[in-house]
């Protein structure tokens, strides 16, 4: 075989790296698709437990427009779009708006860390014989090239109760695209499914934290910074893994005869493996700072106001994290250990 016929196969293992992996690559989802997505899921938890079950719980003693609790309740859940028109102030009498007062700023802090490795292991073996008079040699030969490439994004998001429950347009859950509509990957909405292959776009279970976060923080002594009950807070990590990977390796032999060199066997061999660790953080918490929360047309916390509730959602993923650390590193002793 001429060095002509090899340079095709020999060429496209020895390319150079392409761009880092994202998201968009495997899962059709981009980090703010991710993002929506995890936030939609806490909306349905701070409108069901936050709004619908405390009207149901006071019944008649609470109106709203005309409305008893339970017929509020039937309002908003028939037609999700009714949360956007609440409006807490006309809930009556005063002490019963107050018990809804006390959460609408709950800080919800969100960590993001979307980690992605993708690794291509491609090569070219052969083997050839020679055969001679007074001996037989064979030849082995075996080229490739491995290419490893890592993406990592890291970012945070920051909603209150209010914000999100309430001021959040319903169809930003139901449109991802709504805010970037030159987005080239297809439409998403919100999917109260789970997805087994890629957790992060699915459905988080998210009702547990928040219902948890209410009981405790009502019925317990939920602790806070220095254990201090006006800060309390509680703390999610969420870490899923995703490894794919698909190997390739077709081979041809031929027939030796005769005498002199000869091409014995030519095979291909390529091993692709892409490694997906999504880590994601949610913190609630109160904040012992009072604050005037304003927000914009899309139910974006906005400065000055919000900033006391943003440094301490900031201070609770930077302990969150910082924890998150010493824990894995005793667990990686541990196991050094037990080897």
């Amino acid at each position: 075989m001429g060095k002509a016929r090899w340079a095709w196969l020999v060429m496209p293992m020895l390319g150079g790296c392409a761009a880092y992996p994202l998201p968009d690559d495997v899962m059709g989802y981009s980090s703010r698709d991710i993002a929506t997505q995890v936030r939609c899921d806490a909306r349905y938890a701070v409108q069901d437990l936050w709004l619908v079950d405390r009207f149901k719980a006071y019944g008649k003693s609470v109106q709203y427009e005309g409305m008893d609790g339970s017929e509020t309740a039937a309002w908003l859940l028939s037609n999700r779009e009714n949360f956007h028109a609440l409006d807490l102030n006309k809930i009556e009498p005063k002490h019963e708006r107050d018990a809804f007062d006390f959460y609408r700023n709950i800080l919800i802090s969100y960590d993001f860390s979307l980690d992605g490795t993708l690794q291509n292991d491609s090569g070219l073996s052969a083997s050839v014989l020679g055969e001679f008079t007074s001996r037989t040699d064979t030849i082995g030969i075996d080229i490739g090239s491995t290419r490893t490439r890592q993406g990592k994004r890291q970012f945070r998001v920051f909603d209150t109760f209010e914000s999100l429950g309430i001021k959040t347009p319903e169809g930003l859950c139901k449109n991802f695209n709504l805010v970037t509509p030159t987005s080239k990957l297809p439409d998403k909405s919100y999917t109260s499914a789970t997805n087994r292959l890629f957790p992060s776009t699915g459905a988080l279970r998210m009702h547990n934290l928040f219902d948890d976060f209410l009981v405790q923080n009502e019925t317990g002594n939920l602790g806070g910074e220095k254990d201090d009950w006006k800060t309390a807070h509680m703390t999610d990590t969420i870490t899923f893994t995703t490894r794919t990977k698909g190997d390739l390796s077709p081979s041809t032999s031929f027939d030796a005869e005769g005498t002199g060199w000869r091409l014995a066997s030519l095979g291909l061999t390529s091993k692709n493996y892409r490694l997906d660790v999504h880590t994601i953080i949610i913190d609630l918490s109160l904040s012992s700072k009072p604050s005037t929360i304003v927000t914009d047309e899309l139910g974006r916390l906005k400065l000055p106001g919000a900033k006391p509730l943003i440094e301490t959602g900031n201070r609770n993923l930077d302990r969150a994290k910082d924890d998150n650390f010493k824990d894995d590193f005793r667990r990686l002793s541990t196991i050094v250990t037990d080897k």
